[in-house]
């Protein structure tokens, strides 16, 4: 099986052991495992910081959220601050519906860089 779903991440490293990852399309169960590996690559190259760039995603499914939440796991379980950045606000319903918003750090904004493309 296919996936129709469009998904992008696109990784750009910052100074002092930090990380973004922009998403962008669908952050489903096709893309899921696309995602993991890039967050995964970057905690083994080893980070202190991680923004993850949340703010061009039109959809998130039950496998997104899930790899999130492992994400969240495993960069504490690594010593690397997680940071989830939504500038325009579009993910914040879901997390409410979901009650993600008191586990993942959602916020509205990220380092400098991270707004300019």
């Amino acid at each position: 099986m296919t996936s129709l779903s469009s998904f992008n991440c696109r990784r750009q490293q910052l100074a002092g052991d930090r990380s973004v990852l922009r998403l962008s399309g669908e952050l489903d169960l096709y893309a899921a495992p696309c995602f993991q590996r890039e967050w995964l690559q970057v905690l083994k190259e080893g980070c202190k910081e991680l923004f993850v760039d949340l703010g061009d995603l039109e959809f998130i499914d039950s496998a997104g959220l899930a790899a999130l939440l492992i994400l969240y796991r495993e960069s504490l379980a690594q010593g690397c601050s997680l940071v989830l950045v939504d500038e325009l606000g579009r993910q914040e319903r879901l997390f409410a519906l979901t009650h993600l918003e008191s586990i993942l750090p959602l916020q509205r904004t990220g380092p400098a860089t991270i707004v300019a493309s």
